[in-house]
C-alpha cells in the first residue's frame, strides 16, 4: 500500500505543535495517540481545508478556524476561572 504524503500545512502544524502527534493523527485520524487537542486540530483541518487549493488559501482557512476555536477554548477557560473565584468568594463569606 502507498503511503500519502503528508501537506505541506499539516507537516508545518506538526513543527510547531513540537510532538509529531498532528502528523500521527493525520496518518491514523481513528488512532489513539494520547493527545486529544492535536486530533481535534487534525479534524477541523481534514473537515474546513481544501488541500488541493494552494498552500496561501489553505493556510488562511486554517488560521480562521483555530482562531475560532482559541476565542472559544478562552471562553472555557474564562469560565472555569469564574468558577473558581465563586467558590472562593463564597468561602470566604462562610468564615
Amino acid at each position: 500500500m502507498k503511503k500519502t504524503p503528508v501537506p505541506k500545512l499539516i507537516h508545518e502544524l506538526d513543527r510547531v505543535y513540537g510532538d509529531g502527534l498532528i502528523e500521527a493523527y493525520w496518518r491514523d485520524p481513528a488512532g489513539h495517540h494520547g493527545d486529544t487537542l492535536a486530533k481535534f486540530i487534525v479534524l477541523e483541518m481534514r473537515e474546513c481545508v481544501e488541500f488541493g487549493k494552494a498552500i496561501g488559501i489553505q493556510a488562511e482557512v486554517a488560521a480562521l478556524v483555530l482562531q475560532k476555536a482559541e476565542r472559544q477554548l478562552r471562553g472555557c477557560v474564562t469560565a472555569c476561572f469564574d468558577l473558581v473565584w465563586q467558590e472562593e468568594a463564597q468561602r470566604r463569606r462562610k468564615a
